[in-house]
């Protein structure tokens, strides 16, 4: 017990270090294989849902991490072309708190609804990476090192989800490993309230001026968008009403 809980200790003295995302160039293919790794919000959670999946067990070993790998890469897309998502740091550290619960309480869960979660989580991640992509198309970086990136940060998840299984599949063996396996959910889920802990802190600590900036790069296309959609309908009814005099 004394080792557990020193070693618990020294999960969370690394938590700051390494909570923080990677910043400066993100393209290429061993930039996104590290980037899941150091993110360790990431890869608590995609280590989380290899162990929820071999605690349910059956296909869910299998569809439950690739349900997520494909989700992400979805997510991944929507922060590329800069589709907005409500609250993607709240959703992420969301998504740790709730697989290290599932975690802690050890139970078969129905699958479907796993996989919708996990698929719903898996959104957030890949904006998150997505995002990091979209910035740095607008530095010139070339479509082709965006697409070795994203390759690299899903091969990074499916390794994080077999590692996870192993971990799950293991923590089933015998009823201590078992016990140690949902006290590590327990610090998993504590893991998640602090990185929730951490985005309101660093929500309160950005500019005033920023959020505007932030939704007026983020709306702009679809106000323009609906401007322009309008313009057009504008000058058709025009044309109609100017047809309809003549006739």
């Amino acid at each position: 017990m004394k080792r557990l809980v020193a070693t618990s200790l020294l999960f969370f003295s690394m938590i700051p270090a390494v909570f923080a995302h990677s910043e400066g160039d993100v393209s290429g293919f061993m930039a996104g294989l590290s980037h899941p790794v150091f993110g360790m919000d990431h890869l608590l959670a995609m280590v989380s849902v290899g162990i929820v999946s071999a605690q349910i067990g059956g296909r869910a070993i299998w569809t439950v991490p690739t349900t997520f790998v494909l989700m992400m890469l979805v997510g991944g897309l929507l922060g590329v072309f800069n589709v907005p998502l409500i609250s993607v740091e709240f959703g992420i550290a969301f998504s740790v708190v709730a697989l290290g619960v599932a975690i802690a309480l050890h139970r078969k869960l129905p699958v479907y609804w796993v996989m919708l979660f996990v698929g719903l989580f898996a959104i957030f991640h890949g904006h998150a990476h997505g995002s990091e992509m979209e910035y740095n198309l607008e530095e010139g970086v070339f479509a082709s090192e965006v697409a070795q990136y994203a390759a690299g940060f899903m091969l990074a998840t499916a390794l994080l989800h077999i590692a996870g299984v192993f971990i799950g599949v293991f923590g089933n063996i015998h009823q201590y490993t078992m016990v140690a396996l949902r006290v590590s959910g327990v610090a998993i889920a504590a893991a998640g309230c602090f990185f929730f802990y951490t985005a309101v802190i660093d929500s309160q600590q950005v500019p005033a001026e920023q959020p505007a900036n932030q939704q007026t790069r983020v709306f702009s296309p679809i106000v323009n968008g609906l401007s322009n959609q309008i313009r057009i309908a504008t000058r058709h009814s025009k044309r109609w009403l100017e047809l309809a005099e003549q006739g």
